[in-house]
């Protein structure tokens, strides 16, 4: 398998290793036990108090991260590709700020990585970078653009969700110059088309997410839905707007009042922490347990000692969305019951009534009237958990997609695409 393995593919990240993205870790560690040689880099540096999965700990030690804006060696690399490539660099940096000085925020951003683009740029092609793969079509897709252009590489990306629905200026620039475009819904693949034609639509590849089914295959000694003293909702989020926790709690308050014995886990951390703390305070409501921030086996652990889990997921500010979330997947591996918003790509996994429960958006009546179906009806709520695990294992494979993610490379690697 040499043919395989002498190849190096760069991924370019935001920020990593990041614990909200468990999914992208899973597809480098499973790349790399088909061979793949991969260089990381990432545009942001953790900081040291940030949670991280322990699969992380090698790889932050081969991650490529910036030095200081005017360090030396970002100084050289900059001299490397206005020496060797003036026509090249000066082209490129023109290209970047015609193409998002109409947006403020935007133009900023690009200027301020441009030269870590340019530095990371240098250490692909001295490590002998061969193709670059940008996780998302965020910024980090523009640095994977910077890298190709001067390395003479060509690269790829995963369009999934908010790099899609929020951040799309320069986005169809972005797609047009990929080699090709994966993306991991059949939503995200028809918006790709009708949004950027037919030039783009001929490259985009529909590659699932996946998880490890084997890790997840001990949940599946669970024959009913538990009989304790509470009903056990769990919903895995970070605390931001497009989640949707506010409709939750508007749900467990109106259960509560109904007098329904149920209890509920917040696992995850964001800027909405205060906010949502605060407004359980307002209700009253009992039984609501924050955990803040949890690794990969710390989230499998509570989907293991749950009923059910809930996504009350919404379109958040500035067109904020989902893709699938992955820990959706997780749940539905685990023959969890999920309750879910029909938001972007989540019906493709969550089928009404066959394999878990789909709600409108923002509607707290239909919220409380599934999570009370669930709590009165066991049995149903068991068959829905096992017919959710089979989709998992026929569509969400971490071994199968990042096999067809591989082959990807390969024929990028090959001019095959």
């Amino acid at each position: 398998m040499s043919h395989v393995t002498e190849p190096i593919i760069a991924f370019v990240m935001i920020k990593f290793p990041k614990i909200t993205e468990t999914f992208i870790l899973r597809e480098i560690l499973q790349l790399q036990k088909f061979g793949i040689r991969i260089e990381l880099f990432s545009l942001l540096k953790p900081k040291t108090s940030d949670m991280i999965h322990p699969e992380s700990e090698a790889l932050i030690k081969r991650t490529h991260y910036s030095p200081w804006l005017l360090s030396w060696q970002l100084l050289c690399s900059h001299l490397f590709y206005l020496t060797h490539r003036p026509i090249r660099y000066t082209r490129l940096f023109l290209r970047l700020i015609f193409g998002t000085i109409a947006q403020p925020i935007v133009f900023a951003k690009t200027l301020a990585i441009f030269p870590k683009c340019v530095y990371f740029a240098y250490i692909a092609q001295k490590s002998g970078v061969r193709h670059i793969h940008a996780t998302f079509a965020s910024h980090n897709a523009t640095c994977a653009m910077i890298m190709a252009e001067l390395t003479d590489c060509n690269y790829s990306v995963t369009a999934a969700a908010y790099d899609l629905f929020v951040e799309t200026v320069f986005l169809r620039k972005k797609l047009l110059l990929a080699h090709f475009v994966r993306t991991i819904s059949n939503y995200n693949v028809q918006l790709i088309k009708e949004r950027y034609g037919d030039l783009i639509s001929s490259k985009i590849y529909l590659i699932r997410r996946g998880i490890d089914l084997e890790k997840f295959r001990s949940a599946g000694s669970k024959s009913t839905i538990k009989d304790t003293q509470y009903f056990t909702i769990l919903c895995v989020a970070a605390l931001e707007s497009k989640k949707g926790h506010r409709f939750l709690l508007d749900a467990l308050n109106y259960l509560n009042r109904k007098g329904r014995k149920i209890q509920c886990i917040l696992v995850g951390e964001g800027p909405l922490r205060n906010q949502l703390t605060g407004y359980i305070r307002l209700l009253n409501l009992q039984n609501i347990i924050f955990t803040g921030a949890q690794t990969q086996d710390e989230v499998l652990t509570w989907l293991l000692k749950s009923d059910c889990f809930v996504l009350p997921s919404i379109v958040g500010p500035g067109g904020r969305r989902e893709g699938i979330p992955n820990v959706v997947i997780e749940a539905l591996a685990c023959r969890l019951p999920v309750i879910a918003t029909s938001i972007s790509g989540l019906p493709e996994l969550i089928k009404n009534h066959e394999t878990g429960i789909l709600i409108p958006p923002e509607d707290t009546d239909a919220l409380a009237s599934a999570i009370s179906y669930l709590q009165d009806n066991p049995l149903i709520a068991h068959k829905l958990g096992q017919f959710g695990r089979k989709v998992v294992e026929c569509e969400y494979n971490i071994e199968e997609n990042a096999k067809k993610l591989r082959d990807l490379f390969i024929r990028a690697l090959q001019n095959r695409i």
